[in-house]
């Protein structure tokens, strides 16, 4: 949807360039365009904000940010990568490379981390 309010913008921000808007429509153009460049502001944002998020050793608020508490994921991959070629994702498995909705080895409530189950 919003690659679309982003299209839609463009095109019409093309058709009013070469006036082919007629005189009764135009304010509804230009509205477009407008919902047009803030849903592409918006698409920025937020793979800004996923390509900037981390996993934390302990709940944080929303706005805190320690970089103490950061867990690389990249110290995790390799063994990831391990544990998923030789299908042994389990309770050994680090919580965050585990799949939230596998009930067989995670908490059936998928809100809940087993931290301390881990080997």
């Amino acid at each position: 949807m919003i690659g679309r309010l982003i299209q839609n913008g463009r095109v019409l921000r093309q058709e009013i360039k070469t006036g082919n808007v007629r005189d009764d429509r135009l304010e509804d153009a230009w509205t477009a365009v407008e919902v047009g460049l803030l849903a592409d502001r918006y698409a920025k944002l937020f793979a800004h904000s996923i390509s900037t998020a981390s996993f934390y050793t302990e709940q944080m608020g929303i706005d805190d940010h320690d970089d103490s508490k950061v867990i690389d994921l990249y110290d995790l991959r390799q063994e990831y990568i391990n544990d998923y070629r030789g299908r042994e994702v389990n309770m050994k498995t680090h919580p965050i490379m585990r799949r939230f909705c596998d009930i067989q080895f995670c908490d059936e409530n998928r809100y809940h981390q087993n931290w301390d189950q881990r080997e």
